[in-house]
């Protein structure tokens, strides 16, 4: 309603030779300067509108993870480390979960990603009633067998 009142004064006061009404400009109006920027430079790379600002600008959003290690003395922290997998095969990138509940076969190429003793015998035995015979058994060598290396 209030848009077409407008256009109707506007297209009245045209009629009647009047010049229509100028649009008002945008309240959030970027200056053709920044004012920071034109303060920074008027106090010579210090910004002294404001009393708690005082000294030369920077803008930062803090340090990154990595400099607050490298400053400390320890590794960064990657909290994805095993939570994201890349298919072999076509280079995707996969949610372990996901991955883990379908059979460890890639969702873009059907190709089947390397699996854990494990957690291949979680997928192929029922829950429950696997047991390993012999855990004792250690590796023999009674042909007395050397390598060539």
């Amino acid at each position: 309603m209030l848009n077409a009142q407008r256009l109707s004064s506007g297209a009245a006061g045209a009629a009647r030779g009047q010049a229509p009404c100028a649009r008002p400009a945008a309240p959030h109006a970027a200056p053709s300067r920044p004012l920071v920027a034109a303060r920074a430079e008027a106090s010579n790379g210090a910004y002294d509108g404001n009393p708690i600002m005082s000294g030369p600008i920077s803008v930062g959003v803090g340090a990154a993870a990595s400099d607050v290690a490298a400053e400390k003395g320890a590794k960064p922290v990657d909290r994805s480390k095993g939570l994201w997998t890349r298919c072999d095969k076509c280079g995707v990138i996969l949610y372990v979960k996901h991955l883990k509940e379908h059979h460890h076969i890639c969702f873009g190429c059907n190709y089947h990603l390397k699996m854990t003793s494990q957690e291949r015998i979680e997928h192929l035995i029922d829950p429950g009633t696997w047991r390993p015979l012999d855990e004792t058994l250690s590796p023999m060598d009674p042909l007395e067998f050397t390598d060539q290396k």
